[in-house]
């Protein structure tokens, strides 16, 4: 029979649960630091460390607040619950005013992504060969990309695996060399920035439409609570947090533009050399759009998700989907004011 020895257990659940759940609430707390500071208010943050109950009104009475903020219920309680354990007996026993909330708030995404996840040495000197003018955005992104798909920790091959979904294969590689180059430059007294954007952009250009022409259908995923579209490896809505249970099997079928339709199409290529196809039908539906901002704003958010959901050629049916969910969500929101895309029925 195997020996079960109390104290290396001991120091397992110590080092593993106690201080694991430590720091994941230690973050939480610096989140909501984090946007008290964005009010322009300042607050300290500190982590009871015990039983809910016990320590908070410990707290309460060493403290002597004059009011003690409480959830109606907590994170994890079924939303038709009236109120939960902990706040019930806080509420009948603390000594001082208690406001009691119901209201949820959810902050920004790659704020919790940055209190939450942590980079090894290795991951953070790989960020640092990434020029200073393109990290912060590089940083955001690979968050992101951690967030989603459920890692604590960024490793160097996180961020391999980021970039090859984010990036085309040369773009990050181009981005170190553009770093070793302005630092060159800099050594030698040089104008870091003099000829190099032009001829970068050029080869950029080459190999990013080398690259779309290698893009493969991938299987995309659809957030059941705000209509994003996400890769098939992702385990968390980067938009709500939405869980894996609220994400469901994108079917592009439905929204393929027939035979008939592909014949009469116009391909364009955008800013960043890519190209992008589009039905007459497609078209003739955005044009009857007012112009200016209201077609523009039609016309971007039905390219960007296009390329998310990697849908080949816009059809008439993909559009008018898209912007009737559109429409809905701001029907909501200002009531028709005219602050939403719903100014077209689309052709007859």
């Amino acid at each position: 029979a195997k020996v079960f020895k109390f104290e290396q257990q001991e120091k397992l659940h110590e080092d593993i649960i106690d201080k694991g759940l430590a720091k994941i609430y230690q973050s939480h707390l610096e989140v909501s630091r984090k946007i008290v500071e964005e009010e322009g208010l300042e607050c300290t943050v500190r982590l009871l460390d015990g039983k809910v109950f016990e320590k908070v009104l410990q707290y309460a009475r060493e403290e002597n607040p004059y009011m003690l903020i409480l959830g109606r219920i907590g994170v994890h309680s079924a939303p038709d619950m009236d109120i939960g354990g902990n706040t019930e007996n806080l509420l009948r026993m603390v000594p001082c005013n208690v406001y009691l909330s119901s209201k949820v708030y959810k902050p920004k995404v790659d704020m919790i992504a940055e209190e939450s996840i942590d980079w090894t040495a290795e991951a953070k000197e790989r960020l640092k060969k990434i020029p200073g003018f393109v990290r912060p955005m590089a940083t955001s992104a690979i968050l992101r990309y951690a967030l989603e798909r459920g890692h604590s920790m960024i490793t160097s091959s996180v961020i391999t695996e980021a970039c090859e979904k984010i990036l085309p294969a040369g773009a990050m590689q181009a981005m170190y060399n553009i770093g070793d180059q302005m630092r060159d430059k800099m050594a030698k007294g040089e104008d870091p920035l003099e000829g190099m954007i032009e001829d970068r952009q050029r080869t950029l250009e080459k190999q990013f439409a080398a690259e779309v022409e290698k893009v493969q259908e991938a299987k995309t995923l659809k957030c059941n609570e705000c209509g994003t579209v996400v890769l098939d490896d992702v385990v968390k809505c980067g938009v709500c947090g939405a869980g894996a249970e609220s994400l469901f099997p994108n079917d592009q079928t439905e929204y393929q533009a027939g035979t008939q339709e592909q014949s009469d199409s116009t391909t364009v290529t955008t800013f960043d050399s890519v190209q992008v196809t589009w039905t007459q039908d497609a078209l003739d539906y955005l044009n009857q759009f007012p112009e200016g901002h209201i077609r523009r704003r039609a016309h971007a958010r039905i390219e960007k998700n296009a390329r998310v959901q990697k849908v080949n050629t816009i059809s008439v049916a993909f559009a008018k989907n898209l912007l009737n969910d559109s429409n809905a969500a701001s029907d909501e929101k200002d009531n028709g004011n005219g602050n939403g895309l719903k100014t077209a029925e689309g052709p007859a």
